[in-house]
């Protein structure tokens, strides 16, 4: 069962993937629709796996496979420069690994951020997609990795940091006056200190398949409180307060039960959120 879950997360992936593609290059009116590379999702969590395998496939796996040369024909592009997935650490890892093989310093990067790619196309190209770059990674930057593999793209990592990308969802909240203004007070704080996220977590799942998850929510749209709990503000600043919010900002309709997905998908928007405010200090 585990491996048939791991099968459709990964084929859905690739059927975004290919979206995004079409719809972006639609909206830009791009003469790009010829991109063909052939798609690939590896999925693991955690940024310390994550970088983990990149490193892997990118040595062993993918030259193996492919008969391609690992320095000249593989980049690893990322969406962002510090962090165990930026392109510094990467960077790092790479090095220690060529340098303990014999091969010495290499001259080019391995990995770059996607930014610093522009325009220029690779044979193979792979890209960490993790929830700690879920700030920065939104679909226009996903769209310019994506579209630089010439051949072969390889995403590594979560599958709902891929989701949240295609969302855009944090970088539209950010932009709506109502929605930035909440942040987590000092009392919120101390409580997600206390309690720890595992258990907020969990508090969240609750309030969001009692209170958000049914067809017709009881006193929908007045539902979840201004204050009393971390979930509660989190909910406020990511517009999935109410199920006419979760609409207009998620594209979840009004009308049926959300599926546990769906709650999953909530939670994790939350979570996601939670931890960015605590972050800011």
């Amino acid at each position: 069962m585990e491996e048939q879950s791991r099968a459709r997360a990964e084929n859905w992936i690739t059927k975004m993937i290919d979206r995004l593609v079409r719809e972006e290059n639609q909206e830009q009116a791009s003469g790009s629709d010829t991109w063909k590379a052939e798609c690939f999702f590896a999925l693991v969590k955690g940024d310390d796996e994550i970088a983990k395998l990149l490193v892997k496939y990118c040595t062993e796996n993918l030259p193996d496979y492919y008969h391609v040369d690992p320095q000249r024909d593989i980049q690893v592009l990322t969406p962002m420069e510090e962090g165990i997935c930026g392109s510094n650490h990467l960077n790092e890892m790479f090095g220690q690994m060529d340098r303990l093989s014999g091969l010495g310093e290499i001259k080019r990067n391995r990995v770059l951020t996607i930014s610093q790619a522009g325009d220029r196309k690779y044979p193979v190209v792979v890209i960490p997609v993790t929830m700690s770059c879920a700030a920065v990674l939104d679909r226009k930057l996903l769209y310019d990795g994506v579209t630089r593999a010439g051949k072969v793209l390889v995403l590594i990592g979560e599958q709902k940091a891929v989701y949240f990308a295609m969302q855009n969802i944090f970088q539209r909240l950010e932009k709506s006056e109502f929605r930035s203004r909440f942040h987590l007070r000092a009392a919120e704080r101390a409580y997600v200190q206390e309690k720890g996220m595992d258990t907020v977590r969990r508090h969240a799942g609750d309030f969001i398949h009692k209170r958000l998850a049914p067809a017709h929510p009881v006193h929908d749209g007045k539902q979840t409180p201004m204050k009393g709990h971390p979930v509660f503000i989190a909910q406020h600043a990511t517009a999935t307060c109410c199920r006419g919010c979760l609409e207009k900002w998620h594209r979840i309709p009004r009308g049926r039960e959300l599926s546990r997905q769906e709650q999953e998908y909530v939670v994790d928007v939350l979570m996601e959120w939670i931890r960015q405010d605590m972050e800011k200090g």
